[in-house]
């Protein structure tokens, strides 16, 4: 039996290409409150990594959760995913584990 996926790589890609060099002010705050949400779930010990590509087309994030339901959930509290802003896809994988894991 295969083991069930416990991390979710998510990559979450802009609403238009030149976003980051066009963002109206209430996407700058859309921006700002994704930024928050990617350090609470640090905070919470959920995130493992998380970036963006140099030349700002997509970010990335590994994120620790039980299920994909569990991760669509975290997702929804997401101001940019909410509004649209960013569009998130994700693929479940599997990591070696870790002591504390």
């Amino acid at each position: 039996m295969a083991a069930a996926p416990d991390v979710y790589w998510v990559e979450f890609v802009p609403c238009r290409p030149d976003l980051h060099g066009t963002m109206k002010d209430e996407e700058q705050v859309l921006m700002i409150g994704h930024l928050k949400w990617l350090e609470a779930i640090q905070e919470s010990g959920r995130l493992e990594f998380a970036g963006r590509a140099s030349d700002a087309s997509h970010g990335l994030a590994i994120i620790h959760v039980k299920d994909e339901p569990a991760l669509t959930r975290l997702l929804d509290d997401n101001p940019a995913c909410k509004a649209g802003v960013l569009v998130p896809q994700w693929k479940p994988y599997l990591l070696p584990k870790r002591p504390g894991r």
